[in-house]
């Protein structure tokens, strides 16, 4: 399902939530993308005392046929095996979370200086609309602007000298993400089975919209939108004034029975599949009382299909499409920041998912 908003990470019930009071990730994370069969590994480094990256590395996830990706025990143990491939022993990790896994909404509430008022609220006003308890939540928020409302127009029928109408107070824009925490769970067990220490959950739609900033191939300030394309699925991120007010994600046909996702699918009929997805996620944008009209949108991945889904798109769109520049995306720098997102400070610079190794508090 879609929703109308963007992303930021979540910390947890009663944690801190002060900047300066929240401890950074470690500088020497290494960065853990599961991509369908395979795992992506990124190890960074510190060059000058900026973050860099020193090594990007590929190896196969080496799952059984009739392997279930749900059981975390069966991962965990499919990842240590590709680490081990890759002879890496690394120590504190991130992983990247789909976008599927998470609830992403746009609140706008009164100006409050005080973070843990703001806190009480932002948890209030979601929680009513949550497919799920509460207190099976784990929650996260920044505040992405404040924002001050039109003055209203002056009364026309109004009489001489009648105060004219009070200008509305300014608002927050507030950026707030959701898991369950069954989801978190789930990468905790997951890593635990790999033998890796998960310090963070990192949102892939946000180290996506990094990378595309990284490329440098969308002008300032214009409205974009990025097709990311996996072996079983699809998420369309449309960024905007440096946020993300509309995602989806939508997957790509039925995995058969023991097989692997879209095993039965032709390369036409992923092409086609991915292409209805993508019009039918714009067509939700447009609907949107505030969306604007996309400068270009963007498809990446490396499911090898990436070309045919630009050509079909170019048919069914008005907005240019392109291939996401792949010469820049090997550049140190636009790796790096395409990792950003897992590697930084958690969680507003970053957009990370705060976990901690101690009990959890609250």
């Amino acid at each position: 399902m879609a929703d109308r908003d963007s992303l930021p990470a979540f910390p947890l019930k009663k944690f801190s939530l002060s900047r300066e009071q929240r401890a950074k990730l470690p500088a020497q994370a290494t960065a853990l993308d599961l991509d369908g069969r395979s795992l992506r590994v990124v190890q960074p480094t510190t060059r000058s005392g900026q973050p860099a990256v020193a090594r990007v590395s590929v190896a196969p996830l080496n799952l059984p046929a009739d392997a279930d990706r749900a059981d975390a025990a069966v991962l965990g143990t499919a990842i240590a095996k590709a680490l081990d491939q890759l002879k890496l022993k690394p120590g504190p990790v991130v992983l990247g979370i789909p976008r599927a896994q998470v609830v992403l909404k746009t609140l706008l509430l009164p100006v409050i200086p005080d973070v843990r008022e703001l806190a009480s609220i932002v948890h209030l006003q979601v929680g009513k609309d949550l497919p799920f308890r509460l207190a099976d939540a784990v929650i996260d928020f920044q505040v992405h602007r404040q924002i001050t409302p039109p003055a209203p127009k002056p009364d026309a029928n109004a009489k001489p000298g009648a105060e004219a109408p009070a200008a509305p107070p300014p608002k927050l824009e507030v950026l707030v993400a959701v898991a369950k925490r069954d989801v978190v769970a789930f990468y905790q067990r997951a890593a635990e089975a790999a033998g890796v220490k998960l310090v963070a959950l990192g949102l892939l739609p946000s180290a996506s919209a990094r990378c595309v900033e990284a490329c440098r191939v969308n002008e300032a300030g214009q409205p974009y939108a990025l097709v990311s394309l996996r072996p079983d699925e699809l998420s369309i991120d449309v960024v905007t004034d440096q946020a993300v007010p509309f995602s989806r994600s939508a997957g790509l046909g039925v995995p058969p029975s023991g097989g692997t996702p879209n095993q039965g699918l032709t390369a036409e009929a992923f092409v086609a599949a991915a292409t209805i997805e993508v019009v039918r996620s714009l067509h939700s944008y447009s609907g949107l009382g505030s969306a604007g009209a996309l400068a270009k949108l963007f498809v990446a991945g490396a499911t090898g299909h990436e070309a045919a889904v630009v050509a079909a798109l170019a048919t069914r769109v008005s907005t240019p499409v392109a291939l996401l520049d792949t010469a820049a995306l090997a550049d140190v720098s636009a790796v790096m920041q395409y990792y950003a997102g897992l590697i930084g400070d958690a969680p507003y610079g970053s957009m990370t998912v705060a976990l901690v190794e101690h009990e959890l508090p609250g």
